[in-house]
Parts: structure tokens; C-alpha cells; sequence
């Protein structure tokens, strides 16, 4: 599609950048995300900040 339009990756990508700093915003929407994933970002955080007091207790709860 950019080839359509005479554009590269590279150059497209340029301008996005290009057009980001000037405009101290992103080009498009930032949605908010559904609950479902609000939800498993959650999660993810709660099981990022545990902590193990061995590689083997990590491992069990990994079930590896």
C-alpha cells in the first residue's frame, strides 16, 4: 500500500516520527483496553513482583 502511494517503510516510518515530535501526541487513538485485558495485565503484574527464595521454588511454580 505505501508503494501505491510512492512512499517506502522506511520513509513512512520517518514521517510518523517526524509528525509524533512536533505534535507531542501520537497520530491516532489510544483506546482504553477491555477488561479482559485490563485484567490479564494485572495478573501478569501480580505474578511479575513475587518473589522465590530458590531457582527450584521458581521452577515448581513454573511447573517446570
Amino acid at each position: 500500500m505505501l508503494r501505491a502511494i510512492g512512499l517506502t517503510a522506511y520513509t513512512a516510518v520517518l514521517l510518523l516520527l517526524i509528525s509524533v515530535a512536533e505534535e507531542k501526541q501520537l497520530p491516532l487513538s489510544v483506546r482504553v483496553p477491555l477488561s479482559a485485558t485490563v485484567e490479564a495485565m494485572k495478573q501478569l503484574d501480580e505474578r511479575m513482583s513475587r518473589r522465590f527464595s530458590s531457582a527450584e521454588e521458581l521452577f515448581r511454580d513454573l511447573d517446570v
